[in-house]
């Protein structure tokens, strides 16, 4: 059977016409989605279903805030790190005393823990450029539909979370170990994301018709 789904069939299709606005491969990938959540069970449904959220991630920031061409080749830089810390000696102690469970105290060298450093700090600065990036998009979203602007690092920072199915795209687990309440819970979050974005224009667009409404209700009789 098909998963419990947020979105009406309905609403589903406010989202792709507001994407095929936007991007016809956007779209695309919205309908895969919508089938594949839809369908009845089968081998790696779950893995497919992380690819077109974070696709679909990928898209919408390279429509409103540009493609995004510096990657961090994080496999490549641990293994620099790795020879680094061979030629320097680097040594563990499986025997050591230490208070902290389950740890092996290693000595490194300055070279190497400078990398290490370099490392993190790019994957830090990775983290706040994407939340910085998303919350440019919510703003242009926003400044488009004529709404507030108001409190978009938090709301990008959820985003970003939502969409993170990196270890889902790429798990090793099987659909029965992946599809939990959390999984469902995180496709209803984004369909209700992307619904949010789709309707944003309409929703002021109706406020202002119904101010217009009430200005001509209580406007004096001539």
């Amino acid at each position: 059977m098909g998963l419990e789904r947020k979105l009406s069939a309905e609403d589903q299709q406010v989202v792709r016409a507001w994407l095929g606005g936007l991007s016809s491969a956007c779209e695309e990938i919205y309908a895969s989605l919508c089938r594949l959540a839809d369908a009845d069970e089968f081998p790696g449904r779950a893995r497919l279903i992380g690819h077109c959220i974070r696709e679909l991630r990928v898209g919408l920031l390279a429509i409103f805030v540009g493609e995004q061409t510096e990657r961090v080749d994080y496999l490549a830089e641990l293994r620099a790190i790795g020879k680094k810390m061979e030629a320097e000696g680097s040594t563990t102690d499986p025997t050591a005393n230490t208070k902290v469970p389950n740890t092996t105290p290693a000595t490194i060298g300055p070279d190497s823990a400078r990398m290490l450093q370099d490392l993190i700090g790019k994957s830090e600065a990775k983290t706040a450029s994407l939340v910085h990036q998303m919350a440019e998009m919510l703003r242009q979203i926003r400044l488009e539909s004529g709404g507030p602007v108001s409190n978009l690092k938090t709301i990008a920072a959820d985003f970003k979370a939502v969409t993170e199915t990196h270890r889902i795209a790429h798990s090793r687990e099987t659909d029965t170990e992946l599809i939990d309440e959390a999984f469902v819970a995180r496709l209803a979050a984004f369909e209700g994301y992307l619904h949010n974005f789709a309707t944003a224009r309409r929703f002021v667009a109706r406020l202002e018709t119904l101010d217009d409404i009430l200005d001509e209700a209580n406007r004096p009789a001539s």
